[in-house]
């Protein structure tokens, strides 16, 4: 993302004013698998060894250059609350495993964050690929 306006003192990207930019964090080919049951990809070990300083980069999720879903890389080392979907980009699992999250460090009882992890589009895709777990 190039650029995007944010609401009044919050973390929540509005997305009708998010700029794509050419640089791409996560390519497809990078994503080996998607588990839907608990929003986790599993990604190559050469990407997750490159995430690590990505800590406030802001991403968005997309299908044939639509966006489906924004958010940041946020760390779990961070004191700081996020009021937005976040992806961890430290891979503690040792497994090459990022999940998205509806907020950091979860979501705020009476906030609402729309929740299009697991969008149609985006599953299609991977189910036609062979990189949905459906388990």
């Amino acid at each position: 993302m190039s650029g995007f306006q944010r609401q009044t003192n919050s973390y929540k990207i509005i997305n009708s004013t998010v700029k794509l930019s050419d640089s791409i964090i996560i390519r497809y080919d990078d994503i080996l698998s998607y588990n839907p049951h608990n929003y986790t990809f599993t990604i190559t070990k050469i990407l997750a060894d490159r995430l690590d300083n990505l800590h406030g980069t802001p991403f968005a999720v997309t299908v044939e250059k639509q966006i489906i879903y924004t958010g940041y890389f946020w760390a779990g080392f961070s004191s700081s609350m996020v009021d937005w979907i976040t992806i961890d980009p430290l891979n503690y699992s040792g497994k090459n495993q990022i999940r998205v999250q509806l907020g950091y460090p979860g979501l705020v009882e009476g906030d609402f964050i729309p929740d299009n992890r697991n969008d149609e589009r985006i599953l299609e895709v991977l189910k036609r690929d062979s990189k949905l777990i459906d388990k």
